[in-house]
């Protein structure tokens, strides 16, 4: 178990890219519970994905964070504005009661090709079918 999940996207549908609810802030002691004095310092902001509803944490900043280990010297190369999540209410890699309320039931993916000009452009869709916990 770790307390990061090691990526930005939403970890129960794989949707690309979590909203932030608010500006970058310094973690709290409530969020980080027993690991604050190990990650005091650490900028981060409510995260939540919109097709699934799942509750994150979002990992802005290390430049503070007192274990090296944690610490980036920039933000997510794809130009994200943050760069790592965790679950919202526990603080970890593994999803507390309150953090996700929708669970993937399915997923199908449609591929579709188009010719113009002589180039081919290809087009897949993701879908995933959500059911209520």
């Amino acid at each position: 178990m770790s307390r990061n999940l090691g990526q930005t996207h939403c970890d129960v549908c794989g949707y690309e890219k979590v909203a932030l609810l608010e500006d970058p802030r310094p973690i709290t002691k409530k969020e980080a519970g027993p690991y604050f004095d190990e990650f005091e310092g650490l900028d981060v902001a409510l995260g939540w994905c919109p097709v699934c509803e799942a509750q994150y944490l979002a990992w802005v900043s290390t430049a503070k964070c007192k274990n090296a280990l944690h610490r980036r010297e920039s933000h997510c190369p794809d130009g994200c504005d943050y760069f790592d999540l965790s679950y919202r209410s526990s603080f970890n890699d593994e999803p507390g009661d309150d953090d996700v309320m929708l669970v993937v039931v399915g997923e199908a993916e449609t591929v579709t090709k188009s010719e113009i000009e002589g180039n081919v452009m290809v087009n897949i869709t993701r879908t995933v079918l959500l059911r209520k916990r």
